[in-house]
């Protein structure tokens, strides 16, 4: 069981716990079955350029955390969502270092999700979802 992840892109990065941090609270990781095949459609800033890109032996990825608030800060559930929503992006590549020791890239494929009810998304804590895709190395190293 994965106890910790750190997701960085770039210079920013965001740590996610089941015991050490107090923003963001690990639930479970799903790095999925293998063989999942995906098309990206990747638009460059230029306006009609588009390049598709098939992926093939692509694993999913799937995080699922808590935001949890702050009793002294009343916008401190409102802060630590937005900086989520602006740290996982779709088609942005993040690299995921698992319990300090394995370290995978991956492309995030939607906005990140949060839960619906109010069991999972109250004034105290909000479960989300982030979810992507990465290449598995075979034996080989392909």
């Amino acid at each position: 069981m994965i106890e910790n992840i750190k997701l960085t892109s770039g210079t920013h990065s965001i740590e996610i716990d089941r015991e050490k941090t107090q923003n963001y609270v690990l639930g479970t990781v799903n790095l999925g079955e293998r063989d999942t095949s995906y098309s990206l459609v990747n638009t460059l800033d230029l306006v009609g350029v588009e390049r598709d890109i098939w992926y093939k032996r692509l694993s999913l990825v799937e995080i699922v955390g808590w935001v949890v608030a702050d009793d002294q800060d009343a916008e401190a559930m409102m802060r630590r969502k937005m900086r989520l929503n602006h740290f996982i992006v779709p088609k942005r590549q993040l690299t995921a270092i698992l319990d300090g020791k394995e370290e995978i890239d991956f492309i995030v494929t939607e906005s990140i999700r949060y839960g619906k009810t109010h069991a999972e998304n109250n004034d105290a804590f909000c479960k989300f979802q982030i979810t992507g895709l990465y290449r598995r190395q075979t034996a080989d190293g392909s």
